[in-house]
């Protein structure tokens, strides 16, 4: 299992516990496992999605629309985290 995409961390580690292996394993993970990372719903993800395709400023964790899905990479989850969730916790 490849999880070189996320550093060897408190934080990863608890980020790859609630993922599968087949979503840790391809680098990615669905709308319904970031909003259980994150804490938030999923309505909150679809949410932020919209706001970032209307307008020209990022809204949440970047996606990307793969084989009629939309898809996180798990390095950019990660980011997420750090960025908003850590930081607002200090």
């Amino acid at each position: 299992m490849n999880t070189d995409f996320l550093p060897d961390t408190a934080l990863a580690n608890m980020i790859k516990s609630k993922l599968s292996n087949i979503s840790i394993s391809r680098g990615w993970a669905s709308t319904s496992e970031v909003a259980y990372i994150l804490s938030v719903s999923e309505r909150t993800i679809i949410r932020w999605r919209k706001q970032s395709r209307g307008q020209n400023e990022k809204c949440g964790v970047t996606c990307y629309y793969i084989g009629n899905q939309y898809r996180y990479l798990l390095s950019d989850v990660y980011q997420y985290y750090l960025d908003h969730i850590v930081a607002y916790k200090r």
